[in-house]
């Protein structure tokens, strides 16, 4: 879906973007995606809150490492905007 994502973005002032907590692999994965959304002209001045779903699975990660794999810093540091875990 993710190459469609543009057609959606006019009149975008929030963004929700939820990341597969049971998947340590997709959340690296998603920060790549998240990254692309960050860096979208359209997106400058949207607020972003990002949900990690599935921590009531079973899951050997905590909290911290989430952030940590999906690079949580980094990417508050680059945004120009708020962003909500």
């Amino acid at each position: 879906m993710g190459p469609i994502w543009s057609s959606y973005y006019g009149n975008c002032h929030s963004l929700l973007f939820m990341a597969d907590a049971s998947n340590p692999t997709q959340i690296s994965a998603s920060c790549a995606q998240l990254l692309g959304l960050l860096s979208a002209e359209q997106l400058e001045e949207a607020s972003v809150l990002i949900l990690f779903n599935k921590i009531d699975l079973p899951c050997n990660m905590t909290i911290e490492e989430m952030k940590s794999l999906i690079r949580l810093p980094d990417l508050i540091a680059f945004a120009k905007r708020n962003i909500t875990t």
